[in-house]
């Protein structure tokens, strides 16, 4: 039996998502992020906290291939309805851009 809160396929997400969630590599990778979640970016010298939830995000940011991929994969692991997971991921993006400058 299939999760009804798991999505089956790329149509579920909302294509503006996957365009929002394409923070550079670039960015992402130049990155100084500790195991307790204090993020330091040093071309601009911001830094900021995450919490468990968004440090695994910012993670998984920094390695996936394809927002498709990262959209799938969390909503896999944390079993959530596609808009729950939408609604948060934008959240946490948006203050990631803000943060990031971007």
């Amino acid at each position: 039996m299939t999760d009804p809160r798991v999505p089956a396929g790329p149509e579920v997400f909302d294509p503006k998502l996957q365009e929002l969630l394409n923070i550079p590599q670039k960015i992402l990778r130049r990155l100084a992020v500790s195991a307790n979640g204090f993020v330091f970016d040093p071309t601009t010298g911001q830094s900021f906290l995450c919490n468990e939830t968004g440090l695994d995000l910012l993670h998984r940011l920094q390695d996936a291939s394809s927002p498709q991929e990262l959209l799938q994969d969390l909503a896999r692991e944390y079993a959530v309805a596609p808009r729950t997971l939408e609604r948060d991921l934008l959240e946490f993006v948006g203050l990631l851009r803000e943060h990031l400058g971007v």
